[in-house]
């Protein structure tokens, strides 16, 4: 597999590996993505990934089509859930940390 510098490109080609497309369809989708950057201008690379999507929805089925790109989006990918997971379990220990020293201080102010 081809690497693409630019991370939402590679992100793309990693989706479309991994929906098992046969890689002369790859290649035809990933067509010229190897020359974004990630400097490129911000239009150049919509315009890039606009003509992916559009070889998309002509070289693939819908079900498939909408399979790759939930596998393209950080919030379905699982990212921003477990980036949610590991915050509330550092708000538990923040928690159970804050009553242990709160009881800590009661009792000492108690004594």
């Amino acid at each position: 597999m081809k690497t693409y510098e630019y991370g939402r490109i590679d992100r793309l080609a990693q989706s479309l590996e991994k929906a098992s497309i046969a890689q002369e369809i790859i290649e035809q989708i990933m067509e010229g993505g190897e020359n974004i950057r990630k400097g490129t201008a911000p239009e150049k690379k919509a315009e890039w990934m606009k003509g992916a999507m559009n070889r998309m929805d002509k070289l693939l089925d819908s079900q498939i089509r909408h399979s790759v790109r939930e596998g393209c989006a950080c919030c379905l990918g699982g990212k921003r859930l477990e980036i949610v997971k590991k915050l509330r379990r550092k708000m538990i220990l923040w928690k159970q940390e804050y009553r242990r020293q709160t009881r800590l201080i009661w009792c000492l102010a108690m004594a």
